[in-house]
């Protein structure tokens, strides 16, 4: 599954990105070998004319705290990305199951409903308040034969699919919101088991620091002043350990069917 592929990249870049820290953590300073130091026209043109001629770079503890600090953009890009992902894959499986309306779970149906109920336009709220009653009958009715997909076109006539679909039309729900108590209520929403384990304290603590990074509120350094590099990787093993967990129950949940009746 594309999701999966997905996620798994980015599990690798966040391994990648961390063993990079960690070996800065621990080391003073850098040796540095290529011939662009000692040319000082080609560092002159990107005004890093102050290195010529080093041969050591030195690690700062304000660099060691603002790499650590990016380590939390870097998580929070696989939280979102990878629940976004699983959602979309949910909703491809449904668009490819060739199911009708009543063959889906309450939940996925009053969703479905919801989604093809909501005017695509202006003029058509207005008309469907004007005869309201009767066009959502008709409406209702037209949809209990027709084959279930997730598509709509927007005011520039682009046409999307699946989860992006229903995010165009209906409005966002993940931007920069995840923590414990989001995750649920999309669990709720979408059908799929979350985890027995629990790492409510550890994606609030990603959220809020990538959220104040984001916005300005702190800076980089403040930001990756408060844990060690030891405890810097133990959270993101705890997240990933749980993120593995979370697309593997995603994808038995699109195996099964799980959101048909």
């Amino acid at each position: 599954m594309i999701f999966l592929a997905d996620y798994t990249n980015r599990v690798q870049e966040i391994n990648d990105y961390f063993d990079f820290i960690f070996v800065i953590d621990k080391s003073k300073n850098i040796n540095l070998e290529d011939s662009i130091f000692e040319d000082e026209e080609r560092l002159n043109q990107f005004n890093l004319s102050h290195l010529k001629n080093t041969s050591k770079y030195p690690f700062s503890s304000e660099l060691k705290k603002t790499l650590k600090a990016n380590a939390y953009l870097l998580l929070y890009n696989l939280i979102e990305g990878s629940v976004t992902a699983g959602i979309d894959a949910i909703f491809l499986a449904i668009n490819q199951s060739d199911l009708k309306l009543n063959n889906l779970k309450k939940e996925m149906r009053e969703l479905y409903l919801h989604f093809n109920m909501k005017p695509d336009s202006e003029n058509q709220q207005q008309s469907l308040r004007i005869k309201d009653r009767t066009q959502l009958i008709n409406r209702f009715n037209s949809l209990m034969d027709k084959k279930v997909e997730f598509k709509s076109k927007n005011k520039n006539n682009d046409i999307k699919i699946g989860y992006q679909a229903y995010l165009e039309k209906m409005g966002g729900e993940i931007s920069g919101n995840i923590d414990a108590k989001k995750l649920e209520e999309l669990a709720k929403k979408y059908g799929f088991t979350l985890p027995t384990t629990t790492i409510a304290n550890e994606l609030l603590i990603i959220k809020n620091k990538r959220n104040q990074l984001a916005h300005g509120e702190i800076t980089f350094s403040e930001a990756g002043k408060d844990k060690s590099i030891e405890e810097m990787i133990a959270l993101k093993n705890t997240v990933t350990q749980y993120f593995n967990s979370l697309m593997n129950n995603i994808k038995n949940y699109i195996e099964n069917e799980e959101f048909k009746v």
